[in-house]
């Protein structure tokens, strides 16, 4: 059953996305600073996945974040105890996605109480992570609130701590324009070969940028082994999030094979190439400056002439 709330009418709002990826959640992050501007003394609670945690707790239009490992095969202990501790809370409006028809989830939904609660409105939204994250999720929600005209920014928190740290290592290293290239993919596996990035490289040093790879843990030894020879070559490991989003706010490009950066760079309006290794692509619905280095093999020794052409030649027209 889908229903509508008035957003001014709400107290407590409860919003179940235990699904969405940390790129969902960016392109979403402009719901909540919508809602509270239309009301300011509403209190917003949110269930997510893992990935989202850090994101949503820097979120200032966010009262509360539960966030789950992984959505369950089965019901656990931890679900039932945190459907208790929600079923106390008294939210006027619950708001989850429609995807999530397994049954420990149905049945935490009933624990709850959401159906039986007279005085809560339970408003379902279509989304699936199948399709393209915040392609109409936002819009639906907004508009079920009855939020009107919105401004679909992202909400992008950069601590002053994180600006410090980014700038003391700029300075150091006396850049003030770069290419950044974030692979830090889940997966042990780079979205292109060692060999492929050094093509890539060579051919990005026709600009005459300097090029920073912002790695994890498993990458950061490999990339600097191959690639450490080149004096205009620097690596940096992750660390968080707030230095994540100031590395791509002060970039010239980003290269990336996953989707929070392109998000991230659609919410700093940056170009953004895309590695074959990115599991989706969103594409310019999202980022009207993203394009895609295709037809790329990843056991092959150097890029494809033919996609490597193409992209150095969208890289000139934002360069």
């Amino acid at each position: 059953m889908i229903q509508s709330a008035r957003i001014q009418d709400c107290r407590r709002i409860l919003i179940l996305c235990p699904s969405l990826s940390l790129a969902g959640a960016i392109v979403s992050s402009c719901c909540y600073r919508e809602m509270k501007k239309a009301n300011a003394q509403l209190k917003i609670a949110v269930v997510c996945s893992a990935a989202c945690r850090d994101f949503l707790k820097q979120n200032a239009y966010v009262d509360r974040v539960y966030a789950l490992d992984g959505l369950p095969k089965k019901f656990s202990f931890r679900l039932w105890a945190l459907a208790l501790k929600l079923r106390l809370k008294k939210y006027d409006v619950i708001i989850e996605p429609t995807e999530l028809n397994f049954w420990p989830w149905r049945f935490f939904q009933r624990l709850v109480g959401f159906s039986r609660r007279l005085d809560t409105s339970f408003c379902e939204i279509p989304f699936s992570q199948k399709q393209q994250p915040g392609s109409a999720y936002e819009q639906t929600l907004l508009e079920m609130l009855g939020v009107e005209n919105p401004d679909k920014s992202y909400d992008l928190p950069v601590p002053a701590g994180a600006r410090r740290q980014v700038a003391q290592w700029l300075e150091k290293n006396n850049i003030s324009h770069y290419i950044l290239f974030y692979l830090t993919d889940k997966g042990q596996k780079l979205p292109l070969s060692l060999p492929q990035l050094k093509s890539l490289c060579d051919a990005l040093g026709a600009f005459h940028l300097p090029i920073l790879f912002l790695t994890q843990s498993a990458h950061t030894k490999k990339i600097t082994a191959f690639l450490g020879q080149n004096k205009s070559v620097f690596v940096q490991q992750f660390v968080g999030l707030g230095e994540y989003f100031e590395w791509v706010r002060l970039s010239s490009l980003v290269v990336c094979g996953e989707n929070s950066a392109v998000a991230v760079a659609a919410g700093f309006e940056k170009p953004v190439c895309v590695l074959s290794g990115g599991k989706t692509f969103w594409g310019k619905a999202e980022n009207p400056k993203a394009f895609s280095l295709k037809n790329t093999n990843f056991d092959e020794e150097s890029l494809d002439n033919a996609a490597l052409t193409q992209a150095l030649k969208k890289i000139r027209e934002y360069l």
